[in-house]
């Protein structure tokens, strides 16, 4: 190589798709809707999102967001919530080893839920809606496997888990009470099986 002539840098970084289960703290949210009769909201729930990241050496920078949600019904009632959330991502590799790589992230965003409760006994539906909006915050660990096929790129699999917290803000609870703080919202445990594509 001349000594001129500067190595060339390769791309590299995944994209993925991810889903799993997530624990949404909902207790004070079903406690009202007890109080009226109505049914009480299922939790935890499946989410599904995705994301994507660049690789400077061990180092990953990106971004991912997910939603998901249930719903519940007795003989008067129905009663939905959903929720979205998403953030920018940075984490460090510690170890790679024969495609497989082990990272732990931080990431921080913004996140909200809604909810909806209809009287089926109504001769005109109208749905009372609440929610509430706030900011994201996780911490995990990301276990990946990547296998390279062409020139660095390949399939990509594995399991990210971790705690993500949500201070929940500027709630509306004109129609339905959702508590707009931190004892209902997006926050516990949650775990993920990613599958991607990249170059690691």
């Amino acid at each position: 190589m001349p000594a001129n002539t500067k190595p060339t840098r390769r791309l590299r970084g995944s994209t993925f798709v991810a889903w799993g289960p997530s624990n949404v703290h909902l207790s004070e949210s079903n406690a009202s809707l007890r109080a009226r009769g109505m049914p009480a909201l299922t939790n935890p729930v499946a989410s599904i999102g995705g994301g994507g990241y660049a690789r400077f050496g061990r180092w990953i920078v990106g971004g991912m967001g997910e939603g998901g949600g249930s719903e519940a019904r007795n003989a008067h009632h129905l009663a939905r919530y959903g929720y979205g959330g998403g953030g920018q991502m940075v984490g460090f590799t510690l170890r790679r080893f024969l495609g497989v790589s082990i990272t732990p992230l931080v990431a921080i965003g913004g996140a909200g839920m809604g909810a909806q409760t209809l009287d089926l006994r109504a001769t005109v539906l109208e749905p009372k809606r609440g929610g509430a909006g706030g900011t994201l915050l996780f911490a995990g660990l990301l276990i990946a496997l990547h296998i390279p096929l062409l020139r660095g790129w390949g399939p990509m699999g594995g399991l990210m888990i971790g705690y993500r917290f949500t201070a929940l803000a500027g709630a509306n609870n004109a129609d339905f009470e959702l508590p707009g703080n931190d004892r209902d919202g997006i926050s516990g445990f949650f775990a993920r099986l990613v599958v991607g594509l990249g170059r690691n």
